[in-house]
């Protein structure tokens, strides 16, 4: 299965453009989410004029904030079905060690 995504490929000004990628793999602890709607962040525009101050591993899909449904999961997850509505806010990685989701002080929550 492939999707249409905005996609930052290199550090260059310039370097955005549509591209068909894959669906990453998907393991027992993964959400399959369908995206309906996306926002344009201030830091994906920052990406594309390449006048960004934080590090990028290109290739990178742009458009971190955006809104969907769980349409499936992995069989180790808890606290989600398949319908759930979801949003995201961020691009940060939820590590549920980490005191900062763990205590939801920056409105992440773990699913484990």
């Amino acid at each position: 299965m492939k999707s249409a995504a905005v996609v930052n490929y290199a550090p260059e000004k310039g370097s955005v453009e549509v591209r068909e990628i894959p669906m990453p793999a998907f393991g027992e602890e993964d959400i399959l989410l369908e995206v309906a709607n996306v926002g344009v962040c201030g830091s994906d525009l920052h990406q594309w004029t390449a006048d960004h101050s934080w590090p990028v591993n290109y290739p990178v899909v742009l458009g971190h904030e955006f809104g969907g449904h769980i349409v499936e999961m992995g069989n180790r997850v808890v606290g989600w079905k398949v319908g759930d509505r979801v949003v995201s806010e961020t691009a940060a990685v939820i590590d549920p060690n980490n005191p900062m989701s763990a205590h939801r002080t920056v409105q992440l929550r773990p699913y484990t």
